[in-house]
């Protein structure tokens, strides 16, 4: 008896964050808050306003990112929740849940700032896969042009790119059993529809490149050095 109520449950997995980074975080912010109160209070540097004026905002940015890291240790988020149903991403201020038959195959992809690596997983509706599959368009989803974009940051899969890989197929095999992996007839397969899902995503990248080029206008005024500039092209 209890093994058929068992076999009947639905399947869920959950994949919480890692808790050491939240956790080191904090007792830094908690000890430069310590810090520099007391230097502040009682310290040499109390005449001295330009460092007065740092010191104040460090610790005003510490004070304000302790009660940020405390509330993801106690609330273990993000996370990731699988289930028949569907995948949901549980973040601080933000929760989102998608039906496996309204997603498209997951691919992970990487982003570098300043020599970290930030991992997320990417995927287009399913009725625009099928859509860009039709019209034979090999577009693969990335974090620029994703409708579906899931950070790995403090998740164990977003370790490195070999682990995001691995849970990007492992969300395929659940999307694959409880999803819709073949072309749905009920889908919009015009080519007017193909071209303005391409136009759209022609845009989404042009918007991000106008961007990266202002804000490299305003690094060069504000740097003298072109190689610090070339340095910031590299990252962005």
């Amino acid at each position: 008896m209890s093994t058929n109520s068992q076999s009947t449950q639905p399947e869920k997995e959950v994949i919480l964050a890692s808790q050491l980074k939240p956790l080191l975080l904090l007792l830094f912010s908690l000890f430069f808050i310590s810090c520099g109160t007391l230097l502040i209070n009682t310290g040499p540097i109390s005449d001295n306003l330009t460092l007065l004026i740092i010191i104040w905002g460090a610790v005003l940015i510490c004070s304000a990112g302790a009660p940020v890291m405390l509330a993801v240790l106690i609330l273990r988020i993000p996370k990731i929740e699988l289930s028949c149903e569907g995948i949901s991403y549980v973040a601080l201020f933000r929760k989102k849940i998608w039906n496996w038959r309204d997603i498209g195959p997951f691919v992970s992809d990487i982003r570098q700032v300043q020599n970290i690596s930030h991992h997320y997983i990417c995927a287009f509706s399913d009725e625009n896969h099928d859509l860009m599959q039709i019209h034979n368009q090999s577009i693969q989803p990335d974090y620029l042009i994703a409708e579906i974009v899931i950070s790995l940051n403090l998740l164990p899969p977003g370790k490195n790119s070999e682990t995001a890989a691995i849970f990007a197929d492992k969300l395929n095999e659940w999307r694959e059993k409880y999803g819709a992996p073949e072309i749905e007839v009920n889908h919009q397969n015009t080519k007017e529809a193909a071209a303005k899902f391409l136009k759209k995503i022609r845009n989404r990248k042009i918007v991000y490149y106008v961007t990266v080029f202002v804000c490299v206008i305003i690094a060069a005024f504000l740097l003298e050095d072109p190689l610090e500039i070339l340095e910031i092209l590299r990252y962005l």
